[in-house]
């Protein structure tokens, strides 16, 4: 896993523990042909059913990026879940949610962390099925019109049910708060409304 733990590390900025700690328990791996790093999610009886690949070389002239295995069922992304926690963190991507955890290392990192895949409510609901417990959902999306739209969807779809809160990134992901050096602060907020034409109203 030498270029997995190189990019997600030192590209990427990631906290190195939390990599150790996430290779020795399978969650993530080092394919053999490409050197690509695989998250994998698994449903809620821990049999794996979505791999997700994305290259660990860098630069922009690049034919492969990240891509699902064939396969891969959207309702089970990435997670890292916490039983004793009401409260589940939801992000677009696997990067932005390990980066989240490293930016919050000196605060309460015990909470459930659910990757989705981009914007699709698929994986959240799949959670909120299987975690009874949950009562605060707490947005983490990308800030730009689909992460804060999404937020709107999730407002609509699940705002009687649970507190929803949104915590938005300075830069447009939380990745790129932690590399360009963001020191974390609670941003946790009851976002009022969101329209297209309109800006945040808290």
């Amino acid at each position: 896993n030498r270029k997995v733990f190189a990019y997600l590390t030192k590209t990427r900025g990631i906290d190195r523990e939390l990599v150790n700690k996430l290779i020795e328990q399978g969650s993530l791996y080092q394919d053999d042909k490409y050197g690509n790093v695989v998250f994998l999610g698994k449903d809620y009886d821990g049999n794996v059913r979505s791999a997700f690949r994305r290259t660990t070389f860098t630069g922009d002239d690049l034919s492969f990026k990240s891509s699902e295995q064939v396969g891969s069922k959207k309702e089970y992304r990435f997670r890292i879940e916490n039983e004793n926690s009401s409260i589940v963190n939801v992000f677009e991507s696997e990067i932005d949610l390990l980066s989240y955890i490293t930016m919050r290392k000196d605060y309460d990192t015990e909470e459930n962390y659910l990757s989705l895949g981009g914007v699709s409510e698929k994986a959240l609901e799949a959670f909120l099925e299987n975690r009874q417990d949950i009562r605060e959902i707490n947005i983490c999306t990308d800030n730009d019109l689909k992460g804060h739209e999404f937020y709107g969807k999730v407002i609509e779809d699940y705002g009687d049910r649970y507190l929803v809160t949104r915590e938005i990134p300075v830069n447009k992901d939380f990745n790129e708060d932690l590399v360009k050096g963001e020191r974390y602060r609670e941003r946790r907020n009851e976002v009022k409304a969101f329209t297209k034409d309109e800006e945040f109203e808290f």
